[in-house]
């Protein structure tokens, strides 16, 4: 005799399916920076494309509860700790990060912004 185990109110995921046109992708927590809705379609933002996702943005986000999403406007999740943020250093990286004192490379861009009043 085998004993089912309760179904969860929120199973735990940690690929998302994405579509575009016809082709489908399975995407780690870790490649998606935001989910968006727009109306009734959820967009999937990574950092190389845009994807559809298969679910409505309430059922997306209680499905990620306990992940590192959060959601930040009614119509947006993010991932508020995303691959790019934890990737290593290179070291030209760092030898840049290691001068204070170096200016920009465009100084000009420096001067182009507008005040803010």
């Amino acid at each position: 005799m085998r004993v089912k185990s309760a179904p969860t109110d929120s199973p735990s995921i940690r690929k998302i399916v994405g579509r575009n046109g016809g082709e489908y992708f399975l995407l780690d927590l870790d490649e998606i920076l935001a989910f968006q809705a727009k109306g009734e379609l959820v967009w999937i933002a990574t950092a190389k494309q845009r994807l559809l996702a298969s679910q409505i943005l309430r059922v997306v986000e209680s499905r990620l509860r306990g992940q590192q999403f959060e959601r930040v406007h009614r119509y947006a999740i993010v991932n508020v700790w995303p691959q790019a943020a934890r990737d290593p250093i290179c070291p030209s990286e760092l030898k840049v990060l290691a001068q204070p004192n170096r200016r920009a490379q465009n100084p000009s861009a420096l001067h182009s912004a507008k005040p803010i009043r």
